[in-house]
């Protein structure tokens, strides 16, 4: 009885010193270390401050950029909870005519490339030119890049000049030249740049082109065959 009555007593003592040690080793925890210790994964979306990436290091991936968010040399860029696809192109204002495979015209590949990121769809080029008059308005960004009067409307503006249009978007302004001279017969003449073109179309498609003045000259033009100018 009294081996009983020592044994009872001991497993007592060793109880009371246990819930003792361990009231004593919280006691000395800071209450802010306490709280920093979310006890389950919803704690995380509380507005306390807590440090959760031990439960998750993201937010969700329905607001992350991957491989596959933006397309057609999009760059994805994160801004708070929405992706968006940025379509940096510096597309320069060479007048190189494609028809798109959505019947648009685009003043060169560039345009039509950027269309497609904007778009986040394929757009392909059917062929050099502009499109057929009959192949409709097309369902580009808005006629972007056009090259045709008709697909985007457009208007003589300050900044372009030499018989080029200025088209206007939210983003960019550029110069569109709506010269062809792929019909123009060969009658070369030279220019006051120094050289020498297959016609007067192209001397004026070059001035558009550059936008500088560029002229027919006239005290050249009869002997273009002995000209030392050369394109």
């Amino acid at each position: 009885g009294i081996f009983k009555n020592s044994h009872t007593l001991l497993l007592s003592w060793l109880f009371c010193w246990l819930r003792i040690t361990l009231v004593s080793f919280l006691a000395t925890l800071p209450v802010e270390q306490l709280r920093a210790f979310p006890s389950s994964l919803s704690d995380c979306q509380t507005p306390t401050g807590w440090n959760c990436s031990g439960f998750d290091d993201r937010d969700t991936d329905l607001f992350l950029c991957d491989t596959n968010t933006c397309k057609y040399d999009g760059e994805c860029l994160r801004i708070g909870n929405m992706v968006t696809c940025i379509c940096d192109f510096k597309c320069n204002n060479d007048y190189a005519p494609v028809c798109g495979s959505n019947n648009q015209n685009y003043q060169n590949e560039c345009f039509l490339r950027r269309d497609a990121c904007k778009q986040q769809s394929e757009v392909l080029i059917m062929s050099e030119g502009a499109c057929p008059a009959d192949a409709g308005s097309g369902s580009g960004d808005d006629g972007e890049g056009s090259a045709e009067a008709g697909q985007k409307e457009t208007s003589t503006c300050d900044i372009c000049q030499f018989g080029a249009e200025c088209d206007v978007d939210s983003e960019d302004v550029w110069c569109v030249c709506n010269i062809d001279c792929s019909h123009i017969s060969y009658n070369p003449v030279c220019a006051s740049d120094g050289r020498s073109y297959d016609n007067p179309c192209q001397v004026k498609e070059a001035s558009c082109q550059k936008q500088e003045r560029i002229e027919v000259n006239l005290s050249l033009s009869f002997s273009v065959s002995r000209s030392p100018y050369k394109i």
